[in-house]
């Protein structure tokens, strides 16, 4: 039926095969480039390009594909993304603000795991609100590119106060990456990716859910707090959310730019066509602004300078006032030795010229 997210219950097996093995290996290696961008160019920039859109692409294909002229179905499905972005916002957010409550005694072991529990419960909770409201407000009178045109803006304003309100450092990554924790990374996105798409085909309330389960955000965070240390993956969070954009924006395009091209060429031109506009539109109009933006924002903060070089020239002040210390205390250390040998010295010689007139009287 127009005007409702449908899912077909009459998938082939052919078709949920090469669907979740496409979705599995594409969520494996966007997870990887991810996190080695986060690393290599730090929390800012890489969490800006992490967010560019990347795995939304064969799904805004795949859909135009199947509805063709159907663009009622297009729009439907296409401007629910942004709501369900929220859910990944929310679970991002989660590993920003939730680690600096946890007790100082607890380990790092004890404090991921409790992260993890914690930031995948709150996404449950938070997903489980919006399918329901969803649900309501379409009962209500409301079409959903209306609820996703409102969950597009309140998207921006949470990103925007997440990345700009007291940024947090975001280093760039100092320990060497190994090949075997690349792999780990990508076998868990592209496992949870997978589950999700075969979940999808026995249920539509599952099927919600789990569209918008935060795979690559997991993987992203848990094996750059492993590798990197906590304070990587914390400067990163507020660049994610406020990059999370180009994937909404992304999405809104792609659904308005189709209808123009689908009407003048022949289907797979109108598809690439589309795609490349809504790509390269997404990443001019949200995450290159996002990215200058948010660097001028950390050279204006009084309080925080960019967290590689602040750490580095906290490292070198602390050496030269170690320097320093040492040299004046090894001087001091010189002259003392000194004023105790001349003391010796002087010392040695009183007690030498007393023997001498001693003696001298005893010979006379």
């Amino acid at each position: 039926m127009d005007g409702e997210v449908e899912y077909d219950p009459e998938w082939s097996t052919t078709h949920l095969v090469l669907n979740t093995i496409f979705s599995a290996v594409f969520a494996g290696a966007v997870a990887v480039l991810v996190t080695a961008v986060i690393e290599r160019w730090g929390g800012t920039l890489g969490g800006i390009l992490g967010t560019v859109p990347g795995t939304i692409v064969p799904m805004t294909v795949g859909v135009a594909i199947q509805a063709d002229t159907n663009y009622t179905k297009i729009d439907n499905a296409l401007y629910v993304i942004p709501l369900g972005m929220t859910s990944a916002v929310f679970f991002l957010l989660l590993w920003r603000v939730i680690p600096p409550y946890f007790p100082k005694s607890w380990n790092f072991q004890r404090r991921l795991i409790t992260m993890i529990c914690v930031s995948l419960f709150g996404w449950l909770c938070w997903s489980i609100a919006l399918y329901l409201g969803l649900s309501a407000l379409q009962r209500a009178g409301f079409t959903i590119p209306q609820v996703g045109v409102c969950g597009a803006i309140a998207l921006f304003l949470a990103g925007l106060a997440g990345a700009c309100y007291r940024p947090v450092p975001s280093p760039k990554g100092t320990n060497k990456v190994t090949p075997l924790v690349y792999l780990a990374r990508s076998t868990i996105a592209a496992t949870s990716v997978g589950l999700a798409v075969l979940v999808s085909k026995w249920s539509d309330v599952l099927a919600g859910i789990f569209a918008c389960f935060p795979a690559i955000f997991l993987t992203t965070m848990v094996s750059l707090w492993i590798s990197q240390g906590e304070a990587m993956p914390t400067g990163a969070v507020g660049p994610m959310m406020l990059g999370s954009g180009a994937v909404y924006i992304y999405a809104i395009a792609f659904a308005a730019f189709f209808p123009y091209y689908n009407d003048r060429w022949a289907l797979p031109y109108a598809v690439v066509s589309t795609t490349v506009s809504a790509w390269f539109f997404s990443v001019l109009v949200m995450s290159v602004p996002i990215y200058f933006g948010l660097k001028w924002r950390q050279r204006c903060s009084p309080s925080l300078v960019d967290a590689g070089h602040r750490s580095v020239e906290v490292e070198e002040d602390e050496a030269d006032d170690y320097d320093y210390e040492r040299d004046h205390d090894d001087h001091y250390d010189d002259r003392n030795d000194d004023r105790l040998e001349e003391e010796t010295l002087g010392l040695k010689s009183h007690h030498t010229s007393a023997a001498a007139s001693y003696y001298g009287a005893i010979k006379h």
